[in-house]
């Protein structure tokens, strides 16, 4: 028994030192599909449950039922689960980390190789956005980046120059669910100009006959 209880601790202790490199649990709020490790020491049978955010929002937990977790942090979320055991608990422990994050939906468009809506990893950038939509194209912009949210609000960053990233992708805003990354077109018109060079270099030879 006493192996066991040992097991279940170093199970714990484990899981939050993973979490420490998945996730900076202080700022990071939860959200549907999240998943936590919950501990209460010295209660074998509460140790190191593997809680998924249910879409709702909430949670299940053994004597206290349901909890609702959505856009809390996860010291929010051990104080109050801490608050609903004490209940039937003296001054119980928890532990709360989050083991498994959510992706979040961002859609990339303009100037890409493959435009379309993408699943990121929260704490992304919008140089992640456009990594997964296959890069910027030989005609974008990297110096006008527009970010766009669902209520039309909008920020325009720089990431780079032409199609060529600068040296911090951790530039502008972290990405948030519904958001819009838009890589705008440089000023000039690359079609145009290939065409341009294709006439001129027709013009040039058709001198050099003629001098012949």
């Amino acid at each position: 028994m006493k192996r066991k209880g040992a097991f279940l601790i170093l199970l714990l202790l484990l899981t939050m030192l993973m979490s420490s490199f998945i996730i900076n649990g202080a700022e990071y709020r939860l959200g549907p599909k999240d998943v936590l490790s919950i501990g209460v020491w010295g209660q074998p049978d509460l140790q190191a449950q593997q809680i998924t955010v249910l879409p709702d929002g909430t949670i299940f937990f053994p004597l206290i039922g349901q909890v609702e977790v959505v856009g809390m942090s996860v010291k929010e979320v051990q104080n109050t689960i801490t608050e609903k055991l004490s209940t039937y608990l003296v001054n119980p422990r928890v532990s709360v980390v989050v083991v498994e994050t959510r992706t979040i939906l961002i859609k990339v468009v303009g100037e890409v190789n493959r435009p379309g809506i993408f699943n990121l990893e929260p704490n992304s950038y919008a140089a992640d956005a456009i990594a997964m939509a296959g890069g910027p194209t030989y005609k974008a912009d990297l110096a006008k980046v527009v970010v766009s949210s669902p209520d039309q609000s909008e920020e325009i960053i720089a990431l780079g120059k032409g199609n060529k990233f600068n040296d911090n992708p951790a530039t502008g805003p972290k990405m948030e669910e519904g958001l819009t990354v838009y890589v705008s077109e440089h000023w000039l018109n690359w079609e145009k100009v290939t065409r341009f060079s294709v006439i001129l270099g027709i013009i040039s030879a058709i001198k050099t006959l003629f001098k012949l």
